[in-house]
């Protein structure tokens, strides 16, 4: 037990360490608010040096600021616009020059100050030095010199490049400045870190946790810093990459259109020369539809152009009348000569419950249906493809069309894993197709995405080896002129007809014995030569008071073909004869078709239009020759007689020859410039009342052509010669472009009468459509 004496000695000790422990727990609070106060006034410190430093980068931005008039001015022309941004940036850059000075004189360190206040006049200097050459560029554009303007852009370049250097250099000073402070203020944070640790191994412990921690935390911000600068450094060189793509693809894109529409242009503009000579009907029909394919051309070629926008969500519709019937004929028309070249049957077929005239992108869904027909053609060896359009079931009039197409094929089919990504850009069901097939994958994707942005799906159905089938829905308002359903009406001379269809091809079969019922004809269907002459003796027979009047027959069938049939319905007393048309894919040679005694009166080359076959089979009831001799010439359209003196300026033969012979049907007399430099010296040289200028020329472009004739008519006071651009860059940007050089109008390759002709009378130069001569 203890004694008093020694319970006093224990409670003085404990009083002692009472005592202690609370001086050591004030000294402890003591250092620890010192510590904190290092850290807040070092926080404050570099807030301030922060400042210091975002006031010395918007130095560099009013550097950039000035330096941009000088570049600018080449392509503005307006050097009083940019005087004033240059003196404006300058002035700003002064007078955040003066603040940084300013506050250089509040700095305690003499000899930071000292070292600032030295990088700051460097500053100063360098965007003295810098504005000086842009003066003198501003000097040589006001004299009239913009070559030498364009020799000074390297010095100021470098005056730019000197005065950015020292403005890094101005920041690595503050930078370095800044971490020499921070590691003072770290040393004398750990001196009195050390007298904490002395005066209490608790505190020391409970610092040296501390310590610890933070290092760690300090640490992970560390690393987690870098990791962030190394990831923001990624995405920027992931972005200037994918920019780098995009302006590489933009102009390549460019680069190909102009290549293809120049040979178009030719194309295009002959054949449309051709339509306005006397044809004979067949001739006619074959010019027209080298023309429908070469417009097609250039409608897939705008799509590609605008196949950013399908990536980017910006596709543009348009909402026009369009005939159902007449774009899937269109379709099947274009594609006929590749599926008759691989020896395949391409049947077209619209339900007449769907309105013949609705409201949609003609040329969109005619993409579409192109890009479906062609895959099914490439990928098909033997068989069929057919274009279907139905009303979709289930569905009530009220004033929209809810339609399906649907292409199907008997080709090689898609296999069910290969189904979801062949609708990706640029991939095929099977890779090997690529090489056996050649294509490059991108038509199902631009196809997917330009019936979803037309309210729809695009469907598969596919089992190998057996076909594909493409479809999809579209809901579209019928047009105003049209009534419920409005289809042809029946041929009168049809009504009541009896017809003999003959037609290996069931699909074919089908659709034919639609089409006539729907001219008020009867048909009967045959799928070989064999049955038909056996239904032919039977009518004999057993139907004298209702024969056959009229026969269609198909070309190209097993054992007895077309012909070989109508010969031998000639040849037999027995049976009725009567007029035959022949469904082939190609011409009769005229050497199979001398001495015929068969009444074969008119070859159609399939797919057939239906308004085609109803005009041809009206035309045989009641002939009885043989092939059909030369048709009557078309008379060539008329055309307005604009009687202008016009300057064509292009270098390519080809569109020079198509332009000038569109020029000389308007009744325009024209001379031909080859350059740009010719073409300024005729246009001085002799009065015309258009010019009419190409924008890629050998020599000097379009655009500054433009601009000098321009500069010469003010010069000279003289008077404004409208100018139309003709341009293969078919873009927004080109068109602003050529306006802004002086042009008044932008003609697109390739060049058509009409839009020329409506180019020219938007400038007032033509008359109007109701006051126009014939040249003719």
């Amino acid at each position: 037990m203890p004694t008093p004496l020694s319970r006093t000695r224990w409670l003085s000790l404990y009083y002692a360490l009472a005592g202690f422990d609370l001086l050591m727990v004030g000294g402890s609070l003591h250092l620890n608010h010192r510590i904190m106060d290092l850290y807040a006034s070092s926080g404050a410190e570099n807030v301030a040096w922060a400042t210091r430093l975002d006031g010395y980068a918007e130095l560099g931005q009013w550097a950039a600021a000035a330096n941009a008039p000088g570049n600018d001015v080449f392509d503005s022309r307006d050097v009083a616009g940019e005087r004033k941004r240059l003196e404006a940036a300058r002035r700003r850059f002064e007078d955040r020059l003066v603040a940084a000075r300013a506050e250089l004189e509040r700095e305690g360190d003499l000899v930071a100050a000292r070292a600032l206040a030295a990088e700051l006049a460097r500053a100063g200097d360098a965007m003295n030095a810098m504005a000086d050459e842009a003066a003198r560029i501003f000097a040589y554009f006001e004299s009239g010199q913009p070559e030498r303007a364009g020799e000074r852009m390297a010095t100021m370049d470098r005056r730019y490049a000197e005065l950015t250097q020292t403005l890094a250099d101005l920041n690595g000073l503050v930078r370095g400045i800044q971490h020499a402070r921070f590691e003072a203020q770290l040393g004398r944070a750990d001196a009195l870190r050390h007298l904490e640790w002395s005066v209490s191994a608790l505190v020391l412990a409970m610092i040296a946790g501390a310590l610890f921690f933070g290092r760690r935390i300090r640490a992970q911000m560390e690393a987690t810093e870098r990791e962030r600068e190394a990831h923001q450094a990624g995405i920027e060189r992931a972005k200037a990459a994918a920019e780098a793509a995009n302006e590489a693809k933009s102009r390549f894109l460019a680069t190909m259109s102009h290549e293809i529409r120049t040979p178009l242009n030719g194309v295009l503009g002959m054949t449309e020369l051709l339509l306005g000579t006397e044809l004979q009907e067949e001739q006619r029909d074959f010019a027209a539809t080298i023309q429908q394919s070469g417009i097609h051309l250039h409608e897939v070629i705008n799509d590609i152009l605008d196949f950013s926008k399908i990536e980017a969500d910006r596709i543009e519709l348009e909402s026009a009348p369009l005939d159902l019937v007449e774009l899937i004929e269109d379709v099947a028309v274009a594609c006929a000569e590749r599926a008759h070249r691989k020896g395949l049957e391409l049947v077209h077929e619209v339900d007449d419950q769907l309105p013949t005239r609705v409201l949609g992108d003609r040329v969109r869904i005619r993409q579409v249906l192109l890009n479906l027909v062609s895959n099914a053609i490439k990928f098909t060896e033997r068989g069929e493809v057919a274009i279907r359009a139905t009303p979709v079931a289930s569905t009530e009039f009220d004033g929209r069309a809810r339609l399906r197409i649907a292409v199907s094929d008997t080709g090689i089919g898609i296999r069910e894993e290969d189904r979801a990504r062949i609708f990706s850009p640029f991939t095929q069901a099977d890779e090997s197709t690529t090489r056996r097939f050649g294509g490059t994958g991108l038509g199902l994707a631009i196809s997917k995405r330009l019936v979803e942005c037309m309210g729809g799906t695009l469907e598969l159905e596919s089992i190998v080896e057996v076909g594909s089938r493409f479809a999809f829905d579209l809901c579209l308002p019928v047009a105003s002129t049209e009534a419920g359903r409005s289809r042809a009406p029946a041929a009168p001379q049809l009504s009541g007809v009896r017809v003999l269809v003959v037609d290996d091809n069931e699909t074919n079969r089908r659709i034919l014995l639609r089409q006539i019922a729907s001219f008020g004809a009867r048909g009967v269907a045959c799928a070989s030569g064999a049955e038909a002459l056996v239904v032919l003796a039977r009518a004999g027979l057993q139907e004298r008071s209702d024969p056959f009047e009229l026969g269609i027959f198909d070309l190209a069938m097993p054992d007895m073909d077309g012909i070989d049939l109508a010969d031998a319905i000639a040849a037999d007393a027995a049976i009725s004869d009567f007029p035959i048309v022949l469904l082939t894919s190609m011409d009769v040679s005229a050497e199979r078709m001398a001495g015929r005694r068969s009444r074969i009166v008119r070859q159609l080359c399939k797919p057939v239009r239906k308004a085609q076959l109803q005009h041809v089979l009206a035309q045989a009831i009641g002939r009885t020759s043989t092939m059909p001799g030369s048709q009557p010439a078309a008379k060539p359209p008329d055309r307005p007689a604009l009687e202008l003196e016009v300057l064509l300026v292009e270098d390519n033969p080809v569109n020079q020859k198509v332009c000038l012979a569109l020029l000389e049907r308007l009744r325009c007399g024209s001379q031909v410039a080859s350059t740009g430099n010719e073409a300024m010296t005729l246009a001085r040289a002799t009065h015309h009342d258009l010019i009419l200028m190409d924008c890629e020329l050998p020599d000097v472009d379009g655009l500054e052509v433009t601009r000098r004739i321009r500069a010469a008519e003010a010069r000279d006071r003289g008077p404004r010669v409208p100018i139309l651009a003709l341009t293969a860059h078919a873009t927004e940007t080109q068109r602003q472009a050529c306006l802004a050089a002086g042009m008044d109008g932008f003609v697109t390759k390739p060049v058509s009468v009409d839009a020329l002709v409506g180019a020219i009378r938007d400038l007032g130069l033509a008359p109007k459509r109701g006051d126009q001569s014939d040249p003719a």
